[in-house]
């Protein structure tokens, strides 16, 4: 761990900023509810409704078309 008195040495003096948030900010910072669970949740839902339009064209002979 650096002391605050030496700064960041890649980006300048110590009155700079540093590109990334440091560890202590990213760590009292947490979300109520896991994102990564959510968005793969989502992501999830939208390729099997992709994959049931494609059924139902496949099965309909293209009378649906949804693209």
């Amino acid at each position: 761990m650096k002391r605050k008195s030496e700064g960041n040495t890649h980006y300048g003096n110590a009155h700079t900023i540093p590109p990334y948030p440091s560890v202590e900010k990213t760590e009292s910072f947490d979300f109520p509810f896991n994102l990564n669970a959510i968005i793969s949740d989502v992501l999830l839902n939208v390729l099997t409704s992709r994959l049931k339009v494609l059924e139902e064209t496949d099965e309909f002979k293209g009378s649906r078309k949804y693209f």
